[in-house]
């Protein structure tokens, strides 16, 4: 009889590749004026995600204008399927559906979801735990038109290159429309694609021009000191920081296109109100004359009289003229704008940003001697010993609004707290309405009032909870070390409920005459949109540090040196928190 042969064994089921649901960014929020075509777009960074249900609790939630809280309405993501390109996208009606095609909505959230975006929102996915995963927008903060919050008949879009997911953000991740005037239609979305798309292109809202262009006369082809003077004509747009995406550029010879490797951005204008970018033998030269400097021989600060010299806003997929010395697409040589061996100085009636070039506003000075950081002066031969335009005197009370005012450190070491302020007009009687702001837990806030206080000579005050504590521990220092914040002298203004729990506070400084509301706002901010009355922040109006990474118990809080400006709203990356392990006599603002 035949034998029974011995069944082969089951294998196992080879397990599914896991999906981890929380490398999960979001890359859009659409929020057109038609209220029908608005959408959250998710992505999921593992391909093990793609067409896969989710089997974890992922909600995504929104926070308010100004609110701390998020709303009750969530969307729970549980048990919805991913895409299989690895999209989940999230739509307000069944008619944007309609609009972008069948199965371009992964779910239709409804009018009262979150989905339903009003462009001033804080939108975040969070986990079971009500952790957030990833976040567009600063909760308990206002979105203002312009700034890079709001996004009312336009849309955020993720920058491509950022790929992680985030629990705190951080604007220079997004693209935010509108600004400038630069609405987004539904036909402008692109609904379950992420791709780099060009920003807004705005014209910068400060004043800067190019003031002198020097390919200096010497007995050397290749040590030839050249530089590029640039100036802010009005007050109120030195010693502060811009986010303009502004750069100085040349174009070679008759190119049409700037030179983009050399590019230099200006963000920055000294107090003086002259940045002067310098070749490296103008450096060897003027020393710290030079704000900048350019090492590429192929840049702005290095063209020997053929090329163009420009100021522009934007980048390679989009840009315009700002200012400019010279015609683009035309060869200098034997031309009115060669400046071979020669000076450029601009006329001194030409104060504003020219996008075309004349002729008439420049003044070709052969042979002359250059002078970095003055313009005082438009005829050939009258630069030597000028004099400087950099201002020596203190402004009136009616040019205060272009006074500075700034965090540079808050301290809250061995039981001294003191907060320090940099402020670019020492010796000045205070007449704005401006006040110091901390938030506390549990709902308290403290202020103190700056107006009336003169400014000390050094441009620091030092606000301390004991002056004679504060005194003892700091007072009778030196004053000054090269390239640090410091002012190691006394306690301007003593308030010790303003600086009670101090590590774990939020502070501002507020200027209670500018606003929203009002068509000339002004100070610190502006550049960034009037919606702001903070000139400058550490922290989040209305709430404490507590539960966030910027607590500074028993540390110090310090401003980056490279970010000598106000900035509101809070930039956590402008700070450096310093913890010292060690016994330290700590200074006030004397940086690690």
């Amino acid at each position: 009889s035949p034998t029974k042969s011995t069944p082969k064994p089951t294998p196992e089921p080879t397990p599914e590749p896991t999906c981890h649901f929380k490398d999960v960014v979001i890359t859009e929020l659409a929020s057109p004026e038609a209220s029908y075509a608005k959408y959250i777009e998710l992505y999921f960074g593992d391909e093990n995600c793609e067409g896969v249900k989710i089997t974890e609790e992922i909600k995504v939630i929104s926070y308010g204008p100004g609110d701390c809280e998020p709303s009750s309405i969530t969307i729970d993501l549980k048990g919805k399927t991913i895409r299989d390109d690895g999209f989940l996208t999230i739509c307000n009606s069944a008619s944007a559906e309609y609009f972008y095609g069948r199965g371009e909505c992964t779910v239709i959230g409804g009018l009262t979801s979150p989905a339903n975006l009003r462009g001033t929102e804080s939108i975040a996915v969070v986990d079971s735990e009500h952790d957030i995963i990833d976040i567009f927008g600063v909760p308990c903060t206002d979105a203002h038109p312009n700034n890079k919050q709001y996004f009312v008949n336009g849309r955020a879009v993720r920058k491509f290159n950022v790929w992680d997911p985030s629990s705190e953000y951080n604007y220079e991740d997004w693209h935010v429309f509108p600004q400038c005037g630069q609405e987004v239609s539904p036909d402008g979305m692109d609904i379950n694609e992420w791709k780099e798309v060009v920003g807004p292109v705005c014209a910068p809202e400060a004043t800067i021009i190019i003031t002198e262009i020097v390919d200096k006369d010497v007995d050397s082809y290749t040590n030839v000191p050249r530089y590029v003077e640039l100036y802010a004509p009005r007050r109120r747009h030195r010693g502060m920081g811009f986010d303009h995406n502004l750069k100085l550029v040349i174009f070679h010879s008759d190119s049409e296109e700037p030179h983009w490797p050399s590019a230099v951005s200006i963000d920055y204008m000294p107090e003086s109100g002259f940045l002067v970018v310098c070749n490296k033998a103008a450096y060897e030269s003027y020393r710290s004359e030079c704000a900048e400097v350019s090492y590429d021989i192929a840049g702005p600060a290095n063209s020997n009289g053929n090329d163009q010299i420009a100021l522009i806003s934007g980048d390679e997929s989009g840009w315009f003229v700002v200012d400019i010395y010279g015609v683009i697409g035309e060869d200098g040589y034997d031309t009115d704008h060669e400046f071979l061996n020669s000076r450029v100085i601009r006329k001194l009636h030409v104060t504003e940003a020219v996008a075309t070039w004349s002729k008439h506003d420049w003044q070709v000075c052969k042979s002359d001697i250059p002078d970095p950081n003055k313009w005082d002066t438009d005829e050939c031969g009258g630069a030597e010993d000028a004099p400087s335009l950099a201002p020596t005197d203190s402004p009136t009370p009616e040019s205060q609004k272009d006074c500075q005012f700034f965090f540079s450190e808050l301290s809250d070491v061995r039981g001294i707290p003191f907060i320090e302020i940099k402020s670019t007009c020492p010796g000045v009687t205070i007449t704005r309405d401006l006040i110091v702001v901390s938030w506390k837990e549990h709902g308290l806030s403290c202020d103190v009032s700056l107006k009336g206080m003169v400014v000390p000579d050094d441009g620091f005050i030092i606000i301390c909870a004991n002056k004679y504590q504060h005194n003892q521990e700091f007072g009778g220092n030196f004053d000054y070390v090269a390239g640090k914040w410091r002012d190691l002298s006394v306690c301007d203004i003593e308030d010790y409920l303003l600086l009670a729990g101090n590590g774990f506070n939020s502070y501002a400084i507020k200027d209670s005459d500018a606003g929203c509301d009002k068509s000339d706002c002004v100070g610190s901010n502006c550049y960034s949109g009037c919606g702001d009355k903070y000139l400058d922040i550490y922290g989040y109006p209305g709430t404490s540090l507590a539960y966030t990474d910027h607590v500074y118990d028993e540390c110090r809080a310090v401003r980056k040196m490279n970010y000598p400006y106000g900035q509101s709203p809070f930039i956590p990356d402008m700070w450096e928190v310093i913890c010292l392990s060690f016994s330290f006599n700590t200074q006030p603002g004397e940086e690690c």
